[in-house]
């Protein structure tokens, strides 16, 4: 028998980053997920028009963080593969032809970008926005 899932329940466990010595465990419940993803859609981040470019991986909150923006706005979630990353004109290749409008990801995303070759920028003709936190 399966029973109703109340809001104080938890959805998930994600870990932390272990940046201050180990990584702890997150319990995240159902209600901070929908609350926080209300919030988000509210504002209006994205919409069903948006192609948004997921550069975090899985386990790191801020790819839930995509995810939830894309499944509560109607928006595309395209995931970008390690290999694009690695290199600023193979990645701004990449989010050029997938047409992203938003990419999503961690600051240091854009330091290759920005230190070695920040012409390449001009090429993202739909980008409208870019959405950064972590580390």
């Amino acid at each position: 028998r399966r029973r109703h899932v109340l809001a104080v329940d938890t959805a998930y466990i994600i870990f932390t980053s272990g940046s201050t010595g180990r990584p702890k465990g997150v319990v995240m419940s159902h209600r901070a997920i929908v609350t926080f993803l209300r919030a988000v859609i509210a504002d209006k981040l994205a919409d069903s028009t948006d192609r948004i470019a997921g550069t975090s991986p899985l386990q790191f909150d801020f790819a839930l963080f995509g995810i939830g923006v894309a499944l509560g706005s109607g928006a595309t979630l395209v995931p970008v593969a390690r290999e694009y990353l690695d290199s600023p004109r193979r990645m701004v290749g990449f989010l050029r032809a997938a047409g992203v409008t938003q990419v999503h990801g961690v600051p240091s995303l854009w330091r290759p970008v920005l230190r070695h070759d920040p012409q390449l920028l001009g090429q993202l003709d739909t980008l409208r926005s870019v959405v950064f936190a972590g580390e």
